[in-house]
């Protein structure tokens, strides 16, 4: 911890070092602070209390106020979310609410220093007891296979849902109805962790070209059932954007397709593969253990994977 580090220990390069890596720490909190405090002026401010209790209207909000972080919504129409709001609160509200979402995306983007490829908000909410999430991305690349990114977007969000059902967690649906410490999940994906950093990262380099993360969806079988079953040539691209967009909402229960068995195919193939991932996929697992049991309380601790083969979240 940085904190933990007295000043007479260093020489002066390393504390310029350190009061460097403090300040830095100190302003990106000051920032989400904000960004917390222009969320709940957007919600307060907009004079919509006739609607403030339907799960829909909060979630189109939410849609605006983060429509500044990328230049559409997959498998939605943000024209026609935007025109839905301003029906909603009114012009003047509405032009607040856009002037908000402007100074959200520019604290958003002095965070992290440069344009995000996606981003993506989820929150749970206590009127209809869901998660719901809010994305937004930038034009997929002449290079980019856009079926792919639909396929492993809509792939996540279906494992999240129905794998919760056989007690399997991703980490941020385990934090939103599971756990009893309700505490945001960091990720870094920078091949070197910065050190003494007093956030709690979870690390997951991306290694050469991608190669930890491709290994990792290979070997534990996530690759290959999503060539079988989403990059069929019978699976269109609105098809699974229409499935990503339901699952984003989260209306209602059972509210999107499960494509050609996906589901159930992953978890099968799951079962019998996780017991001969390669060293370094088991290292990555036991490391992963580790934060979430630094994450969350004493009496929610993760399985051991290693012994039993599976964890409470993956």
């Amino acid at each position: 911890m940085l904190k933990s580090i007295q000043p007479t220990e260093l020489n002066n390069v390393d504390y310029q070092e350190y009061k460097r890596r403090l300040y830095t720490t100190w302003e990106k909190e000051r920032l989400v602070d904000e960004i917390d405090e222009l969320f709940a002026r957007a919600f307060v401010n907009s004079d919509v209390t006739d609607s403030s209790d339907d799960p829909l209207h909060c979630y189109l909000m939410l849609v605006v106020l983060l429509s500044y972080l990328g230049e559409f919504s997959p498998g939605m129409s943000t024209k026609a979310v935007r025109e839905q709001v301003r029906d909603a609160v009114g012009n003047e509200n509405f032009f607040a609410l856009d002037d908000i979402s402007q100074q959200i995306a520019q604290r958003v983007h002095q965070i992290i220093q440069s344009a995000p490829t996606y981003t993506a908000a989820s929150y749970w909410s206590p009127i209809d007891r869901r998660r719901h999430t809010a994305s937004h991305r930038r034009p997929v690349g002449v290079s980019e296979d856009e079926k792919k990114i639909w396929a492993f977007a809509y792939a996540f969000y279906a494992l999240t849902f129905t794998g919760q059902d056989k007690n399997y967690f991703s980490a941020t649906q385990y934090t939103a109805v599971r756990a009893r410490t309700i505490r945001g999940v960091r990720v870094s994906y920078n091949d070197v962790p910065e050190e003494n950093d007093p956030n709690l990262w979870w690390h997951l380099p991306r290694g050469s070209a991608n190669c930890n993360h491709e290994r990792i969806l290979s070997e534990t079988g996530l690759s290959e059932s999503i060539e079988l079953c989403l990059l069929r040539e019978d699976v269109s691209k609105e098809t699974l954007r229409q499935q990503l967009r339901a699952m984003l909402m989260n209306r209602q229960p059972g509210g999107w397709l499960d494509v050609n068995s996906f589901t159930s195919t992953f978890f099968e193939r799951f079962a019998r593969m996780v017991s001969s991932t390669s060293k370094a996929t088991r290292a990555d697992a036991r490391k992963t253990k580790t934060y979430l049991n630094n994450l969350l309380d004493a009496a929610e601790r993760v399985n051991d994977f290693e012994t039993t083969g599976r964890s409470n979240l993956v």
